[in-house]
């Protein structure tokens, strides 16, 4: 499921959209979704590997929760794209490591942004 500049849609135990991108006119988030017999209310979780607006502004289209990394919330850019994202439930994610749902763990990797996370996920062959 790709929009700009990447997101993908992971299916298990909670439905959880990563990185929606921008909000675009005729939002392709929204319609790879309903490609896939989902509505934006079905998505439990959106996750940000952060918060440049370009991962970010398609929350605008998605009414889940926002998991991000603390430390974007200190950024130079927060201001892009938070006031967007503290209109939505945040999950502020802390510290190196953690697990988003069972098979779905994430990690801090810093380099692009000092609140970037990479997501590991458990797939079924």
């Amino acid at each position: 499921m790709t929009t700009f500049p990447n997101t993908v849609l992971l299916r298990g135990p909670r439905t959880i959209l990563v990185d929606p991108g921008l909000p675009l006119q005729n939002d392709p988030a929204l319609r790879a979704l309903e490609a896939r017999g989902l509505a934006a209310a079905d998505v439990d979780l959106v996750v940000l590997t952060h918060a440049h607006l370009v991962h970010a502004g398609g929350c605008a289209s998605v009414p889940a929760p926002v998991a991000v990394h603390e430390l974007e919330t200190a950024s130079a850019y927060w201001p892009l794209a938070g006031g967007l994202l503290e209109l939505l439930p945040l999950e502020l994610l802390t510290g190196d490591a953690g697990e988003l749902a069972p098979g779905v763990e994430w990690a801090l990797t810093p380099g692009h942004c000092d609140g970037h996370i990479s997501l590991a996920v458990d797939t079924v062959a």
